[in-house]
Order: structure tokens, then C-alpha cells, then sequence
């Protein structure tokens, strides 16, 4: 993520609160932003490492007060800076270079070469300076060169490597990422002992050995392995190790496991992390997301701030509160601290509805139609859905209290984001992550009991095992409302698909498809009437359920009946509680994979179960045609609760994504289903077209 960036900029222009610096007159060789900033808050600079049109290293020095261009020096690359004794230190191909962080002279090489690192593109690791002596710490080789505060020759040189690791040709690992704790003088170094790339089991991944080195004494005193590790941080206060593994953010006191975690963040790989130790938080940023606050010794989430996509942060100034990025039109852009907040708004568009397929929609009791489209957006109407009143973006989850009528209480799981709360009716939205230690949400629900218990469920996303089969997750519940969480036990081998009963009376039932383990077979059906503290298996799974291919059928604490649309195509239905499963439908292509979060089912109900018994179900998946995947959809009619099916046609020849059930269906007739342009139609029940 490289960032342009013209040689003459011009100045800050503060507008709502946010200070852009604008690029001047176009310059002959413009620079590309290569690497983090840093910033000097005593004497208002910002040091960016650059390089020009012809692959020329530089350092260009920039006022954090007007946004001008004070000075570029010539040597450029990773940087540390010595404020007390006015020197940058800069790690380039001939050494590290000392300059004079005011005019840029050089003032010393010191004798090291610095190590390349594996990240970042390959960059050379960083100096480190210890303020209180101007000790210069440099890697070169497996070896830590250790300089006082004026020399060019290394006064001391310890060994640091991963003991017992060595790279292809034999030779000893060198760290491809160092951080340093300065309160307890310990550099911590990641060293890449085993990286497999594989697109069949296990996948591609990369194994990193952590070391703590105590520069005094020079022996390792502590060590941690970590998965695809990225970024590494320091918190000052405490010492402990921030980092992010796989996109996830993760903390560690130095001994043990970790101590702390947030999944589903996906953090940018090449975005340092910031920290603010005073006010105990830690700044990151999703790879083309929001920069997120989280708490710095829980790591859940404070709130966050939406950035333009191409954005990249560069520094944070702990002093004044202002982060620094670089934005996609090729200039630097100032936000202070106070543009995060833990809540929006939602927006309100021009009234239409997205050009994405209808994925779910759910009719409230004031009268509201709410439409959840494939591409993450949720819209609310008040006329059947001719008109659209208000959008939230990259929604992963939505559950509606019961109470909608009277609370107007709403829940959303945003992608990356985590579970916001509204109490007006999805007008304005508030962080409700507390506790969430994944915040890749797939799905949450209110207890049916909701007005008494004030119960939640929430399920969380942690991707495939190493066979690619099937995503296996956390799940959680709330006692006030979706505030805060409480994760609850977990199975030994995880849950797959879950859903919650309308048979709720002092305990609720949890029904869940569980994942088979670390090798296909079959899986359980499992059932809770704890609220999820415990689980007892049922029967096996004829098949994986696909997306939303897990529903209960009204009155289930009655009858018991239950459907899955597994991965195989076929609909299987149960009416002993999941002890057994019959294929009633395999209607669907034999061709379909069914293993793509875009192809699903979903059931729908009518009103009367024990009368008519009428149940719809829409299928939606994907074929290759003209070189390109077209969307495909059918739907399918039973009037005897699930035992037998038909397929049905809708008049006009729509082609239904999803489909709802008024309260009023019995007397009506009506039904709503979503299109593929993103419309919602209602047709008669009487008007479908079912083939026999």
C-alpha cells in the first residue's frame, strides 16, 4: 500500500474538524510514500520515508503545524529517532545512517548492516534508540550490535537468534520484525521457523518463534510461538506484547498464553499498531476499514472511525492526539483523536434500494418492512419497500426485539466491527461488543422470552479447521439486552449452524448442527435447554448445513419438527427432535457447491402450523455461464408441514432471493419476496404456479 505523495505541499486546511494537507504544483519526480512515519512533537515534524521516480531513497520532513515541506534529506528508509540529542537514525543498504534531525547532515555511519525483514516488502529493520543513554540497537546478522550515544563502533554484541531453527541453506535465523521494551529493557524479536504454502490440508500458513532478549544480561528470557504474525507493539506501561497473528489482534504478558484477543478484526498487515498508554488504548486499522480504538488491556472495542478505503495510517502524535495518513489522491491527511466515537448514524440515501439481491427479509410489528441485501447493506421502509428511509453498511448479522413496538431495540453485527445496540428504531447505533472476544459475528438472536429474561444469543465466525471443513464458532449471550457478553462453554468439537427455538418457557431451547471435527463425517445435532451451558447430542447430521440451512418449524416444543439443507443439495427433515433425518427435497442442481456463503436456504413458515401447515423454501446459489457466475434461484411449496414439495413458479417470471410471511397470511394471502435487483414484490399465494 503505497502512497504518492507530491514534492511541493502546500498547507492544513481545516475543514469539520479533520486537517488535510493538499499537494501543491505537480513536481518532476514525485515521491512514494515506502514506510510508517515518525513525529517529533517537541519541534512539530513529521519524518516520512519516501522514494522518488527513480527508486531514490529520501526522508521528507513535514510541519505538523501548517503542513509545509521543511526540508527532504537524502537518505531514507526505517527510522528511529534520539529527540533528546537531535538525531534520526535511518537503517539503509551502506549502515545506519545518524543524522541531524534538524538539517538532515549526516553526522555518523555506524558500522552494522542492518537485517532485512520479511515483511513489508522486504525493508531493512529498523534502529532502535534508548532515550535515556542514545544507546543505537541494530540487527545485523544473528547478531544485536548495541553503539553508545556518539560511536560508529558496536561496544557490545550479543547473540540473537532462534535456537535450534536455521533457514534453507543452514545458516542461523535472523528476526524478521524487533520491537523494544524500553521499561524493562528486553528486545523482542519474531523469527520465521516454518512457513507452508498449500491449498490442500492445513492450508498455507507461517509459524513464528518470539524471543525476548534482556540486553543486560544478554540471555532470552521468554518465548511465544504465534501464527502469521504480522505487526508487533509495545505497551509501555506494562511491557506487554501487542501483535497482530492472522489479522487478529492479540496481547501477551511476556510468560504463558495470551492474555488477551480479538478475532475478526482483521487488522492491516503492513499497519503498525499505535499506542496511547496514558489513556490505555490501542489504535488499529482494518486492511481498507475503519481505524479502531481498542482497549489496551482487554482489547475490546472503545469505537472506531471511518477512513476513505485507499487511506493508510502513518503516525500518531500521543501529544496532540492527531493521526497522520496517507490517502489514496497522493497527500497527507491530519484527524484528531476525537473523530473516533462509539456510535453513527444511520445514513439516509435517495430511496432507492441497493442493485443487490434481496438476502432476508423481516416484516416488524409497527408496520416497517426491514431488507437485508447480499451486499452487506440493511434498509428500513414504511411503504412495502417502494421507498427506503435509512442504510446501515456491511451488516453481517440483525436480530429485532420482540418488544420492537414498544423498546424499538435493535442489534447489528457490522463486519470487523462488532455488535452495535439502536433504541430508536435503527436511527443511531452504539457499540454493544463488551466481552466479544471475536467480533465476526454470523448471527444473533433475541430469546422469544425476551421481555422477562432480557436474553441475547450471539454467535461468532473463527473460519474453516485445516481440512476446509466447516466454520466452527463461540457462542455468547447477554442477560441485559445485548450490552455486554458472557462467552458460554464450548464443545469440544465447536458448533457449526445454530438456532434458537420458539420454545422457550423458564429455560430456552438451543438446537445446533455441531462440526464433526477435524475430518469429514458425519456431524450431531445437538440440543440445549440451558441456554447453552450444556448440550446433549440428539442424532447425526445427514449433512453440513449450508447458510441459514438449520430452522425449526413454530411449535417445536410441540412437535419437534425440525429441516436441514445440507451441502449435498438435498432437504432433510426431522420430526423426533433430530434423532432421525428423512430427504423430503433434493430439488436443488447436483452440480451446486454448496459450500460458498453466498449460495443458502431459508425457510419460511406460515402462521398456521397445525391447520394448513404451509412452509416455503428459497434456494440461491450461483452457475458459471458466459464465463461469469449468474445467480440462480428457485422456490418450493409444501402444505404439509415439510413433508412434500413443489416447485413453484412466481407470476411475471420473478425470480425469488428471499421471501416473508405476514401475520395476517391466513386471511390474506399475501406473501413478500425479495428480487434480484434488490426490489421486494408481494404476490398471492393463490398466484404461484406450482408444478405437480
Amino acid at each position: 500500500m503505497m502512497r504518492l505523495l507530491a514534492a511541493a505541499i502546500a498547507l492544513f486546511a481545516l475543514l469539520a474538524g479533520t486537517i488535510t494537507v493538499q499537494a501543491g504544483p505537480p513536481h518532476q519526480h514525485p515521491l512514494v510514500i515506502t514506510g510508517p512515519a515518525l513525529v517529533d512533537a517537541q519541534y512539530g515534524r513529521l519524518y516520512i520515508a519516501a522514494e522518488d521516480g527513480s527508486h531514490v531513497r529520501q526522508t521528507v520532513v513535514v510541519s505538523t503545524g501548517d503542513g509545509s515541506v521543511q526540508s527532504t534529506f537524502a537518505v531514507g528508509g526505517p527510522m528511529a529517532l534520539d529527540t533528546a540529542r537531535g538525531r534520526l537514525y535511518v537503517s539503509s543498504s551502506t549502515g545506519v545512517v545518524a543524522l541531524d534531525s534538524g538539517s538532515g547532515q549526516a553526522v555518523r555511519t555506524l558500522s552494522a548492516i542492518p537485517v532485512k525483514s520479511g515483511w513489508g516488502g522486504g525493508d531493512y529493520l529498523p534502529p532502535v534508540v534508548i532515550p535515556a543513554t542514545g544507546e543505537v540497537l541494530v540487527i545485523d546478522g544473528p547478531q544485536l550490535r548495541v553503539f553508545d550515544a556518539d560511536g560508529t563502533a558496536p561496544i557490545r554484541t550479543l547473540p540473537f537468534t532462534a535456537e535450534g531453527f536455521t533457514d534453507s541453506a543452514g545458516a542461523p535465523l535472523t528476526p524478521q520484525s524487533i520491537v523494544y521494551d524500553e521499561g524493562r529493557e528486553i528486545l523482542y524479536g519474531a523469527f520465521l521457523v516454518h512457513a507452508q504454502v498449500s491449498s490442500g490440508i492445513g492450508g498455507s500458513f507461517s509459524a513464528y518463534e518470539i524471543y525476548g532478549l534482556d540486553i543486560k544480561s544478554g540471555k532470552v528470557t521468554s518465548q511465544l510461538e504465534a501464527i502469521d504474525l504480522q505487526q508487533m507493539a509495545i505497551d509501555p506501561h506494562t511491557g506487554h506484547l501487542l501483535v497482530n497473528a492472522g489479522g487478529n489482534a492479540r496481547l501477551w504478558s511476556g510468560a504463558g498464553d495470551w492474555s488477551a484477543q480479538l478475532q475478526g478484526a482483521v487488522v492491516a498487515p503492513d499497519q503498525a499498531f499505535q499506542i496511547d498508554a496514558t489513556s490505555r488504548r490501542a489504535y488499529a486499522q482494518v486492511q481498507e476499514g475503519p481505524l479502531l480504538a481498542l482497549n489496551l488491556d482487554t482489547l475490546e472495542l472503545l469505537g472506531f472511525a471511518q477512513l476513505p478505503k485507499d487511506d493508510r495510517l502513518l503516525a500518531f502524535d500521543v501529544t496532540a492526539g492527531q493521526f497522520y495518513l496517507a490517502s489514496g489522491d497522493g497527500t497527507l491527511r491530519s484527524m484528531h483523536v476525537s473523530a473516533i466515537s462509539d456510535s453513527f448514524a444511520s445514513t439516509t440515501g435517495d430511496g432507492t434500494a441497493p442493485q443487490s439481491p434481496v438476502r432476508k427479509i423481516t416484516l416488524l410489528p409497527d408496520g416497517q418492512l426491514v431488507a437485508q441485501w447480499a451486499d452487506y447493506t440493511v434498509g428500513f421502509s414504511h411503504d412495502n419497500g417502494a421507498h427506503w428511509n435509512t442504510h446501515i453498511t456491511g451488516s453481517a448479522a440483525l436480530a429485532i426485539s420482540p418488544q420492537f413496538p414498544t423498546d424499538q431495540t435493535l442489534l447489528v453485527a457490522l463486519d470487523g466491527l462488532g455488535v452495535f445496540r439502536s433504541e430508536d428504531g435503527g436511527m443511531t447505533w452504539r457499540v454493544s461488543s463488551a466481552g466479544l472476544r471475536n467480533i465476526s459475528i454470523d448471527w444473533i438472536a433475541f430469546s422469544p422470552t425476551y421481555a422477562t429474561d432480557r436474553v441475547v444469543y450471539l454467535y461468532t465466525k473463527t473460519g474453516a479447521n485445516p481440512l476446509g471443513y466447516p466454520r466452527t464458532g463461540d457462542l455468547y449471550h447477554s442477560t441485559d439486552g445485548g450490552r455486554s457478553w458472557y462467552a458460554l462453554p464450548p464443545r469440544n468439537n465447536g458448533l457449526e449452524t445454530i438456532t434458537v427455538s420458539d420454545a422457550c418457557g423458564d429455560d430456552c431451547t438451543l438446537t445446533a448442527a455441531t462440526a464433526p471435527g477435524a475430518a469429514p463425517g458425519a456431524g450431531a445435532f445437538a440440543l440445549s435447554t440451558d441456554g447453552g451451558v450444556t448440550w446433549a447430542v440428539q442424532g447425526n447430521t445427514p449433512a453440513y448445513p449450508v447458510p441459514e440451512g438449520l430452522s425449526l418449524a413454530p411449535l417445536y416444543g410441540k412437535w419437534g419438527v425440525g429441516f436441514i439443507f445440507g451441502n449435498d443439495g438435498v432437504l432433510y427433515r426431522s420430526a423426533d427432535g433430530g434423532k432421525s433425518w428423512s430427504a423430503v427435497l433434493s430439488g436443488a442442481p447436483p452440480d451446486v457447491y454448496w459450500g460458498f456463503a453466498a449460495h443458502y436456504a431459508q425457510l419460511a413458515y406460515g402462521p398456521d402450523m397445525e391447520s394448513g401447515r404451509p412452509v416455503f423454501l428459497v434456494l440461491h446459489w450461483s452457475e458459471s455461464a458466459d464465463d461469469q457466475q449468474q445467480p440462480r434461484s428457485a422456490l418450493f411449496t409444501s402444505g404439509d408441514g415439510g413433508q412434500t414439495w413443489q416447485r413453484a413458479t412466481v407470476p411475471a417470471g420473478r425470480t425469488p432471493t428471499a421471501i416473508a410471511i405476514p401475520d395476517g397470511f391466513v386471511d390474506s394471502g399475501t406473501l413478500y419476496i425479495g428480487l434480484p435487483d434488490g426490489g421486494i414484490a408481494t404476490i398471492q399465494h393463490g398466484d404461484l404456479e406450482v408444478q405437480q
